[in-house]
Order: C-alpha cells, then sequence, then structure tokens
C-alpha cells in the first residue's frame, strides 16, 4: 500500500498523490541540482546552501554534487538511485571525491569544480564563484568571523571555504529514496570513527503533480560537527559571556534575551552568537556577536522587506560608532568602544531590527493551559496525527515541551507551515535547545506539549 501526499492549491481541487518509484536517478540529481533547498541544511548543521558543481570532474571520478554554504562549508553529495545495494560503492566514491578535494587551494578549486558548472549552467563562462554566491547569499556574512568589517563582505566566507579545503573538513551526503540497511550500517561505522556523512532519504510522489519529501536518516553524532572557522569549539552562552570584558558582559546578555523575545533565534558557531529571524518560510541571520564585535547584517533578500534594514542603517549611522562595509550591508561595532549610552542605543536597534523583521504574532493566553500528549513522526507536528490540535490549525501556539523520560520542560513556538499543510514547526530560542529535545533526523518519541499561549488569528493559506 503506497504512501499519499495531499496537494492542496487555490482554486483546484486537492489532489491525493502515491508515493512510486523514483523514474530515474537523473530525475533527483535534476531536482537537488536545480532547488538546493531541498537538501535539509539546518539538520545537516549547514546555512543556506549554493550548488557550486555537478557531474564534477575530480581525479578519483564525478562528483554528483558539490556544494556550498554562507558560512564556507563544504558539502559533496552522491545521489543514487532506487534501492542501489552497493554499499561499497557509494561510500567510496563520496570518500574519494573528499580525497581528491582536500588540500585545494581556492583557484584550483573555481577552475575545477566552479567554473565548469558554472558555465554550463549559466551559459556565461566570465562568471566567477565569487558572482554566482553574491548573488545566491546577498553578500552577508553572517558569523562575523573578522575581529574587523571587511572591504570584502565575502571575504569571511572565502578565508574559510579555503581553510575547510586545506582541512578536508567536509559534509558527505549520499541521498536516494531509499538508504538500504548496507549503507546505513557502513556510514554509521565511519561516523563512528569521526566522519561525518549523512544518509538523506528523498521520497518522490506522482501523480497530478511532482513531489520530492526529504528527510535525515542517518547522521553523525552531535559532538562531531563541523568546523567552519578554522576553530573546532562551539561556543554555548556561559562560555561566551566568561570571555567578554566585564563591561561588554551585561550588555550581551540583555541583548540576547531581548530579541529572543521578540522573535530571534540564537544559532551559536565557533566565534560567538548569531541572531535569525524567520519571516514566513525563509530565515536571514541579521546581526551576530563575537567577543570583540557586535554586528549587523543590513541588506534585504528574499521576502524581506527594506524597510527594516534601511532604518536601522541609519540609526547605527546616527549613533556614529563602527563602520560599514563599502556595498553597504554590514555594520560592526567594537564592543570595547561601546559607552553605557552607546550600548543603550544598539540594544535598541538590534532589538528592533530583530522584532521588525520577524514574524509578528500577536498571542492571547489559554487558560487553563492544555496539555496535548505527541508522538514526534518528522520534524513537524501534524494535525492529522494529533485530533486535539486539529481546532488550532493555522495558529501559533506557545508553549513548552518536554521529551518522554525528561523532567525539564522546553520553551517552545510552533509557526504554523505554509502551502495548506495542518501542521506545524516547532521553533526554539536557541539551536542547542533544539538539539537537545528535537534533534534533527530523529522521530518516535513521545512529548508532552502544554499551549499556554495562541495566536488570536490565523496564518492566511498561499
Amino acid at each position: 500500500m503506497p504512501r499519499f501526499a495531499l496537494i492542496k492549491q487555490p482554486e483546484h481541487d486537492a489532489a491525493l498523490v502515491p508515493e512510486t518509484a523514483l523514474p530515474a536517478e537523473a530525475d533527483l540529481h535534476a531536482a537537488l541540482t536545480e532547488h538546493p533547498e531541498l537538501i535539509p541544511a539546518e539538520d545537516l548543521g549547514l546555512g543556506r546552501v549554493a550548488v557550486v558543481g555537478s557531474e564534477s570532474g575530480l581525479a578519483s571520478g564525478y562528483a554528483d554534487l558539490v556544494m556550498v554554504d554562507e558560512l564556507g562549508a563544504v558539502c559533496l553529495v552522491e545521489v543514487k538511485n532506487e534501492g542501489n545495494p552497493d554499499t561499497r560503492r557509494v561510500v567510496a566514491q563520496l570518500i574519494d571525491y573528499a580525497a581528491a578535494l582536500w588540500g585545494a587551494d581556492l583557484e584550483e578549486f573555481e577552475r575545477t569544480v566552479a567554473r565548469p558548472f558554472l558555465t554550463r549552467s549559466a551559459h556565461d563562462s566570465s562568471l566567477s564563484l565569487r558572482d554566482h554566491l553574491q548573488e545566491r547569499f546577498g553578500a552577508e556574512d553572517p558569523s562575523g568571523v573578522d575581529d574587523s568589517a571587511p572591504v570584502d563582505p565575502l571575504a569571511g566566507l572565502f578565508e574559510r571555504l579555503g581553510a575547510n579545503l586545506q582541512s578536508g573538513r567536509f559534509t558527505l551526503v549520499v541521498a536516494a529514496p531509499s538508504i538500504p540497511p548496507g549503507t546505513r550500517r557502513a556510514v554509521d561505522y565511519l561516523n563512528a570513527q569521526g566522519c561525518r556523512i549523512f544518509g538523506v532519504e528523498v521520497s518522490y510522489f506522482s501523480g497530478p503533480a511532482e513531489c520530492f519529501v526529504p528527510r535525515v536518516v542517518v547522521q553523525p553524532a552531535p559532538s562531531s560537527g563541523p568546523s567552519t572557522s578554522g576553530h573546532t569549539e562551539t561556543l554555548d552562552r556561559e562560555t561566551f559571556l566568561a570571555r567578554l570584558a566585564s563591561s561588554a558582559r551585561s550588555f550581551v546578555a540583555d541583548l540576547l534575551d531581548a530579541s529572543v523575545d521578540v522573535g530571534a533565534e540564537i544559532r551559536w558557531n565557533t566565534r560567538g552568537p548569531s541572531l535569525y529571524v524567520t519571516r514566513g518560510t525563509e530565515t536571514r541571520a541579521v546581526a551576530y556577536l563575537t567577543t570583540k564585535l557586535v554586528g549587523c547584517n543590513l541588506i534585504a533578500t528574499g521576502s524581506f522587506p527594506s524597510t527594516p534594514y534601511l532604518e536601522a542603517k541609519s540609526r547605527l549611522e546616527a549613533v556614529g560608532l563602527g563602520s560599514t562595509t563599502p556595498a553597504g550591508v554590514e555594520h560592526s561595532i567594537p564592543l570595547e568602544k561601546l559607552s553605557t549610552d552607546s550600548q543603550t542605543q544598539i540594544h535598541e536597534i538590534v532589538v528592533a531590527l530583530c522584532q521588525n523583521l520577524s514574524d509578528q504574532v500577536i498571542f492571547e493566553p489559554v487558560d487553563p493551559p492544555e496539555a496535548v500528549q505527541i508522538t514526534r513522526n518528522d520534524f513537524n507536528v501534524w494535525a492529522a496525527k494529533v485530533s486535539s490540535l486539529q481546532p488550532y490549525e493555522g495558529r501559533y501556539l506557545r508553549g513548552t515541551l518536554r521529551r518522554g523520560g525528561d523532567t525539564e520542560d522546553r520553551a517552545v513556538t510552533l509557526a504554523p507551515t505554509t502551502g495548506g499543510a495542518a501542521a506545524w514547526v516547532p521553533r526554539f530560542s536557541d539551536q542547542t535547545v533544539r538539539d537537545a529535545i528535537w534533534p534533527p533526523g530523529e522521530s518516535g518519541d513521545d512529548y508532552l506539549l502544554t499551549i499556554h499561549q495562541l495566536s488570536s488569528a490565523r496564518r492566511g493559506r498561499s
């Protein structure tokens, strides 16, 4: 009995689309190349990704897909057709491709991987890797890896890309409609030895419409996460605050808390926290902190409106501290130069930017709070699986989540998905909280959801 996907479109009848066998390996390869968002980048520990190579000729063969994320991480993807049993060949190919790229410099990487792909896909032999990544990422560098404002807004990305090529620290992905047990066991073994290999299954549904649905089914242990800046330690809040000058500690702690209160999410990296906001289905980094800097990314991309960015830029320039890159996309301010008054101003500007860019939702209390038992079956919470949530379809829910066996409740906001699916995406204030209670790629656990607040309006369906 096949599984079905329900497709709803405005002014069209709903259609049940059955899961079927993928016609050809090339179809999945083309879908991933044209729509790299199908790779669940966040579940792989990556930021936004761009395809920079396809069927890339390397010393050991042709790599199906080569991707780079907004922090300079390198991801190699090997695409396989339904039920390919040749475990040794699938995994060996990925390792061979990684070994072939290990130690390459940026010039070699562009010449052998990026330039052939860009020439074929864009039909423009003059298009450079820098042009491609600037178009893809909007020229922003969300990590703030440099301690002074770079002249080149992509300098940090290319610095980390070069370091990752030299070290061979890559994310490797096997993508297929199904990952055979032998492949899963081989990947689990290699991950236990310190590799970083993921298995991503992409289900295919075909009927009145085609639908590709990805999910991570094999992944390394959380402690084996990649380094994108040359350092191996991903900081947490306590460690980061302890490294700050005493004059900045309270300011930064308050800034992080206030940003979360207005809808931002904190993501930690090897240099400190970045503040991300979500608007609809898109997420962007809008500010970051290192032990020496606080910075804002000031370029509007995707569906994010330009007005909040322009207002923040105007206010930052009025403060008269820090500097903006020539392209006007980043404003960074040394923490040591901030007086008490300046700290207050920067606090207000960053929090306002997060608030003005985030989904704005008005909540009303649920009195008494409602407790709901749910069983996780993928990244979302589905109304069809939890009958008591069905009356809340399309509304934001705010409350606490407790994983079966745990004693600690974690704050969570359930954001309704767009596109007609009766489901919610769990959002947490910090990715370390998410990884502890809602780890990427896992399913089957029981949870206690306690709803404390409910949005006063439903999200419009698109």
